[in-house]
């Protein structure tokens, strides 16, 4: 590989007046002995000798080629007279182009970096063809899934491309380590495993143009691969609620044609809330992420039922808790008589009626849902309705007539025909497109509400 120093020797001699001038040993692993030529020969063959290794590896472990490292480079920069300590310190930050086979893709790293790079590349897993995890990041394959409004969409698209460092970024802390979690594109280590794990051809070369990853980096410290995943998942449901962007996992070999150059390239927001994550959200947001992964608009809708049926459970019971409450701090609890008791234990009894499906569901669509950011995605048969209603200031019946249709519509979905009694308030399927983009709405909204409570408050 040839490698060039700067062109500017006043720019390599500044970089290396900092803390390498102040240390007597290491510098990239290498010792350094300053001006004493005897000791250079050593220094220099071992710098040299390490990075040859270090590409070897690559190359031969990884499928990773480079061109050829020029020892002569070398010495022909100490004979120009810079000392031996400026002439690796310069090298130490030069850069090595890696190429993958069958690819247009490579990308540089610093010669400092190799050791690191390849001590990441030995722990690398990949999982089922979709993830890859390392010591160092967690990497999910994505692919998007299309919107309606193409614009935006390859606008999306091309916010990601052109985001070298990675788009959407977000930062969290879990357990005391420091995350960041992106989207990213191109090139990575998942391409590099694949390389070398043989699994390409050249129909399907190890980097495609449509290769788009969730990464989640956890350089400081390792985290466990299932908070990684739980981890995905938050951030899987904040592009989607708070940017309106949804992505399924895409396994190997898939290709998404993206026709990016007939659409007009719009500015796109690259922001997103603070990720939701703790106790008894994984299970409503791996909901989530699988209705929006859905292929149909009916699995869709059956999956954003589970999501507000999971939230309903943690509805009921602070509602009782806050009626078993009020009643507790009346006056007449100091001093209980029969009455009293009879009232407390309806208090409780009423409650029942929240085991039936239809009545748990509009509790929790009352609760949690906000009518009038539904407006625009109510299903044609109900909009009138609904629009009645909300003239009339209205919002909760208009919820309770949504959540009748929800639960009626679920349920002509998941049972057979045979089995299934309409209840005359199901949505038709020409308009099930409709209501899953509604429900979509309801369980963002059931989720921020559910992970706005109290962790000793959820039921999960």
């Amino acid at each position: 590989m040839y490698i060039t120093r700067p062109s500017n020797e006043a720019q390599a001699k500044n970089a290396c007046a900092g803390p390498h001038k102040k240390r007597s040993a290491a510098v990239g692993g290498v010792k350094c002995y300053n001006h004493q030529h005897r000791s250079y020969k050593v220094n220099i063959e071992t710098f040299i000798k390490n990075t040859e290794k270090s590409l070897a590896v690559l190359e031969n472990e990884y499928c990773l080629s480079t061109e050829h490292f020029s020892p002569e480079k070398i010495e022909e920069d100490f004979e120009d007279g810079d000392s031996e300590q400026e002439v690796i310190s310069a090298w130490l930050n030069e850069t090595v182009t890696l190429y993958l086979p069958r690819c247009e893709y490579d990308y540089d790293i610093e010669v400092k970096d190799l050791e690191a790079y390849i001590d990441e590349l030995k722990s690398a897993k990949l999982i089922d063809n979709v993830e890859c995890y390392t010591k160092k990041r967690f990497l999910v394959r994505v692919h998007p899934v299309y919107s309606d409004n193409a614009s935006e969409f390859y606008s999306a698209m091309n916010h990601i491309e052109n985001k070298l460092d990675g788009a959407f970024l977000t930062t969290i802390q879990v357990s005391g380590i420091d995350c960041k979690c992106r989207i990213t594109s191109g090139a990575t280590i998942f391409g590099v495993i694949v390389a070398s794990n043989g699994s390409y051809d050249k129909y399907f070369p190890p980097v495609t143009p449509d290769d788009i990853f969730i990464e989640i980096e956890y350089s400081d410290k390792q985290i466990d691969l299932e908070l990684a995943r739980n981890i995905y998942k938050s951030f899987i449901f904040e592009l989607s609620a708070s940017i309106g962007l949804d992505f399924s996992i895409s396994p190997r070999p898939e290709i998404i044609d993206d026709d990016e150059d007939d659409h007009a390239e719009d500015e796109f927001p690259d922001k997103v809330r603070p990720l939701i994550i703790g106790k008894g959200l994984s299970e409503p947001l791996d909901l989530y992420n699988k209705a929006i992964e859905s292929p149909s608009d009916d699995i869709s809708i059956l999956y954003f039922a589970k999501v507000i049926e999971f939230v309903s459970q943690t509805v009921i019971k602070i509602q009782l808790i806050d009626k078993v409450r009020t009643k507790l701090l009346s006056r007449r609890a100091l001093n209980p008589e029969a009455d009293f008791i009879t009232e407390l234990e309806k208090v409780y009894e009423s409650n029942k009626v929240y085991r039936k499906d239809r009545e748990a569901l509009k509790v929790t669509i009352a609760t949690c849902c906000d009518a009038s950011e539904l407006t625009e995605l109510i299903p044609g048969k109900i909009k009138k309705q609904w629009m009645t209603n909300l003239r009339k200031n209205n919002e909760e019946h208009a919820l309770s007539e949504l959540a009748a249709s929800i639960v009626s519509t679920r349920n002509s979905i998941a049972h057979a025909k045979a089995n299934y009694d309409p209840t005359g308030s199901e949505i038709p399927v020409s308009d099930y497109e409709s209501l899953a983009k509604c429900m979509k709405v309801c369980a963002q909204q059931a989720i921020r509400w559910y992970s706005g409570r109290h962790e000793a408050q959820r039921i999960y």
